[in-house]
């Protein structure tokens, strides 16, 4: 996302540095999410699937904390 690449759902306490720094920006402001947890979301036939698969098993190896 910073990179300008993507959009995502992230938890506001995680990226509130970045959006006052206007590095990120809110897409819905209004929408209300009411889960803290991650998806991770790609396009099917990606030629990038492989990293993404490695980056998922990562991610579910690392505890929300």
């Amino acid at each position: 996302m910073l990179a300008g690449e993507g959009v995502a759902v992230l938890p506001l306490y995680m990226i509130e540095a970045e959006l006052r720094a206007g590095r990120l920006r809110r897409v819905f402001p209004g929408v209300a999410l009411l889960l803290d947890y991650f998806r991770l979301l790609y396009r099917d036939h990606d030629p990038r699937q492989a990293v993404y698969r490695a980056l998922a098993a990562e991610l579910a190896r690392t505890p929300i904390a």
